[in-house]
């Protein structure tokens, strides 16, 4: 009865805290016209709460299809929600920030049941193709060959590079084919998540997939030492012919550790395993290389130099920005960031506003 009742408390508290991963309507649904009459949110509480009582509703200032990409700005942006999330309550502040700055922008619900404000739930693998296929419609309508994309949580990191490696989103062959010129990802799921030491507790409870069946496949999927991660770090982080931007916050306690989310260079095989990677017991996982970090200067992240990967931690920019997970693509810090990623040529400085930490908001 005694383990039982453990059995039953642990799934109980894995629940609660893997609901809450990475704050994707279906493949072939209609995305609407922008609606002029959603409000614009500039915190991530209102917009959460208006996206619950509204799943079908998107920021105002996306899907417009008679944009036109200018010279200044060739390729459209897409923006990848997160898990638990949908496009509004994820890009309510972002998305505006990218039309001001004259960018043609477009974002679907992806990975969930029409009309739920949980999208981003079922399987990475489902969700890729369906991303696929929203890409390929926005290159159809721009007349453009590649996009940039833009995600946040499951969709800045597991979910576009699974779409890359697998679902055409790529060609290492041939990198002029890609159809990706950037990915930035906000506090994106790359390397999985501990969950705060949950996941390990789930695993030698064998939970996992109890869990999965409770809540979505998306959330197993997205734990560290999953199949898919395993999948996706062989080989390496990045395909050739993209470049890779990662913003991370230290007080995020949904993607944990907070490292995770940073890309890495290709490991040698015989390198030592990361942390992390000792937590996955007897199961082989891909060695990964020590993250490397991009340092600002006066406020402005200069891309790499010879790499494709720029890690950007939040509180190198910011130190006064706590930001956690599901703030974290609200803050002004992050959203110039982001604009300065995609136009590094016309980067400008990152404000630094205090933004406490708050634990329920991860």
């Amino acid at each position: 009865m005694r383990v039982r009742t453990s059995a039953r408390c642990a799934l109980t508290a894995a629940t609660a805290v893997l609901a809450a991963l990475m704050s994707a309507h279906g493949a072939g649904a209609a995305v609407p016209e922008p609606d002029p009459a959603v409000p614009r949110f500039r915190q991530f509480g209102p917009a959460f709460a208006y996206a619950a009582l509204n799943p079908d509703a998107y920021p105002p200032d996306v899907n417009d299809w008679s944009c036109k990409p200018s010279a200044a700005h060739p390729r459209p942006v897409v923006l990848v929600h997160g898990t638990a999330a949908n496009s509004l309550s994820s890009w309510s502040a972002l998305a505006p920030a990218l039309r001001k700055e004259g960018y043609c922008v477009y974002a679907k619900h992806i990975g969930g049941k029409p009309r739920s404000p949980l999208q981003a739930m079922e399987a990475v693998a489902k969700s890729s193709k369906a991303l696929a296929a929203f890409v390929d419609e926005v290159l159809a309508k721009t007349g453009t060959k590649q996009v940039d994309m833009v995600g946040y949580s499951q969709g800045g990191g597991v979910l576009p590079r699974y779409y890359l490696k697998y679902d055409g989103g790529a060609d290492a062959t041939d990198p002029a084919r890609n159809k990706v010129g950037k990915l930035i990802g906000i506090s994106p799921s790359n390397h999985g998540t501990s969950a705060t030491g949950i996941a390990t507790l789930g695993r030698l409870l064998n939970l996992i997939a109890p869990v999965g069946k409770l809540l979505g496949q998306a959330v197993p999927d997205q734990l560290e030492c999953s199949d898919v991660h395993a999948r996706l770090d062989e080989g390496g982080d990045t395909l050739p012919g993209i470049s890779y931007t990662t913003v991370a916050t230290v007080v995020d306690n949904i993607v944990t550790p907070h490292t995770n989310q940073f890309l890495r260079e290709k490991a040698a095989p015989d390198a030592p395993l990361n942390q992390g990677r000792e937590r996955c017991g007897v199961k082989k996982m891909p060695p990964l290389a020590p993250p490397v970090l991009s340092r600002p200067k006066d406020g402005i992240v200069a891309p790499a130099a010879g790499s494709q990967i720029t890690n950007i931690l939040l509180q190198d920019v910011c130190p006064i920005d706590r930001s956690g997970h599901l703030r974290h693509p609200y803050s002004p810090t992050t959203i110039r960031l982001t604009l300065n990623a995609l136009d590094p040529a016309h980067a400008e400085p990152a404000p630094c506003r205090p933004v406490p930490f708050v634990p329920l908001l991860g």
